[in-house]
């Protein structure tokens, strides 16, 4: 008579595994989606302030123009630095004291003793009457003035949406002027923007050579820099400058538009052929992770 077996519970249950799984890669998804988006925001922050601050200390020198840079800092901090430079040079007519923050990347305290001055912020150039001025750069290219309890603003960059969002009065806003400089002139602010083009697609190539065409879903990215972002600068007028270079356009304004759009368009594509993917994937919650981060971050970087 053969010994009766004892039944043990079995350690591998499919069903419970499914849906333990279903529950730590969601968990995982949000939170480390959410940590690599701050992060990505704060890098965003930091390298236009690197960048702006390595534009204006490779000037040529202005001995009328004095830079001083805090990096990280608080308003009250720059405040109270600008007024002791102003003491201490005397012989400058114009004392600029700029920092960042977690929300700007870029505050500038100037303080200007001639009748008048025309002060370089990095992405432009703007005049100004005696006084002391405060002015920050948002991400989402405007610029705000202030003198005293006075606040102006203007946006000098275009984007479809937030044209169409941010309106801006010019009645409320006709004392703030600036001359804005070509991006893609400058020696060091385009670099923002051919980061924003270049490395995301390579990422997003190795990641579909690592997992599937559906990391392709990611590709939408690009939508999302075309609708926030001026569209003629990081689509192609930055990334493609060395192509009309080339070719020797002296006139790009017409073939800006065209090749932005035609851009946005096949990535667009791109991004519809990952989603006809979507169901063949084996690592969905990977690939879920990395198409999110992807198709959110254009927020990020504008915001």
């Amino acid at each position: 008579m053969k010994p009766k077996q004892t039944k043990f519970p079995s350690i591998y249950d499919e069903k419970q595994f499914k849906k333990t799984g279903l529950q730590v890669n969601l968990f995982y998804l949000l939170g480390i989606l959410v940590l690599l988006l701050v992060v990505s925001r704060f890098l965003n922050l930091t390298m236009w302030w690197f960048t702006t601050q390595l534009e204006l200390t490779n000037k040529p020198p202005d001995k009328q123009v004095k830079y001083t840079f805090l990096q990280l800092s608080s308003h009250e901090k720059a405040k109270e630095k600008c007024r002791e430079l102003s003491q201490k040079s005397p012989t400058a007519s114009v004392t600029v004291v700029s920092y960042f923050n977690l929300l700007q990347p870029g505050v500038f305290l100037v303080h200007n003793k001639a009748k008048f001055a025309a002060v370089d912020l990095g992405r432009m150039v703007i005049p100004l009457r005696p006084g002391l001025f405060t002015f920050r750069i948002q991400l989402t290219d405007i610029i705000e003035k202030q003198q005293d309890q006075t606040i102006q603003w203007a946006r000098f960059s275009p984007s479809i949406l937030l044209t169409f969002f941010i309106k801006e009065d010019p009645a409320a806003n006709k004392d703030i002027s600036y001359i804005l400089k070509p991006i893609e002139k400058t020696r060091y602010l385009h670099i923002p923007y051919l980061i924003y083009f270049c490395l995301p697609l390579v990422l997003i190539l190795i990641f579909s050579s690592v997992y599937t065409r559906a990391v392709f879903t990611s590709f939408f990215y690009y939508a999302g820099l075309f609708l926030l972002f001026d569209y003629k600068t990081v689509l192609f007028r930055v990334p493609f400058r060395w192509l009309t270079q080339l070719i020797n356009i002296t006139d790009t304004t017409p073939v800006e538009g065209i090749g932005a759009v035609a851009a946005a368009v096949l990535f667009t594509l791109l991004g519809i052929y990952g989603l006809f993917n979507w169901k063949h994937s084996r690592d969905i919650f990977k690939e879920r992770l990395i198409a999110l981060f992807f198709i959110l971050l254009p927020i990020f970087l504008r915001f």
